[in-house]
């Protein structure tokens, strides 16, 4: 996992498709409507997306397998959760190859991390990490969030 800022984008150039996802990021605006854009057909897509955060710890966590996601905060703030141990927590809902995704439980006693997202910021989870969004950030409250989901196929890597 890696967090950042968009002005340090930079530092974050692992292949040529994460340059093809910082250049889309880089243009948006607030105007930018929700959809799904291609950047390098299914190798490289994003999902511009706008919904309110809610209070609370996150129900569950969310783990890929095939893509590597950039989730980049356009507008608004939210929490993300996050812990390294995606493989080793159970699943409640079992991997599904059509989305790429499988939903955890989350035991007792899992450590989390909790990243405070604003505007520009971005983070990195990798096939793997379990995370989950939509969290209202306890110092900001309640928020509507404009935010991009890129996939990356982590094959392109």
């Amino acid at each position: 996992m890696i967090c950042d800022h968009i002005k340090n984008r930079k530092k974050v150039t692992l292949a040529d498709s994460f340059d093809k996802a910082f250049a889309f990021l880089e243009q948006l605006t607030d105007t930018t409507p929700d959809g799904t854009y291609e950047l390098d057909g299914r190798k490289v897509y994003a999902m511009v997306q706008s919904y309110d955060t809610v209070p609370g710890e996150p129900p569950k966590l969310e783990v890929h397998r095939k893509y590597i996601d950039i989730q980049y905060t356009i507008s608004g703030t939210e929490v993300l959760a996050w812990t390294p141990c995606g493989e080793t927590i159970p699943e409640e809902t079992p991997y599904n190859p059509e989305n790429d995704a499988a939903f955890l439980q989350i035991p007792e006693k899992t450590e989390i991390a909790h990243l405070e997202m604003k505007p520009g910021m971005f983070a990195v989870f990798f096939p793997g990490d379990a995370h989950w969004g939509k969290v209202q950030s306890a110092a900001a409250g309640p928020s509507s969030v404009r935010k991009v989901c890129v996939k990356i196929a982590a094959d392109t890597l």
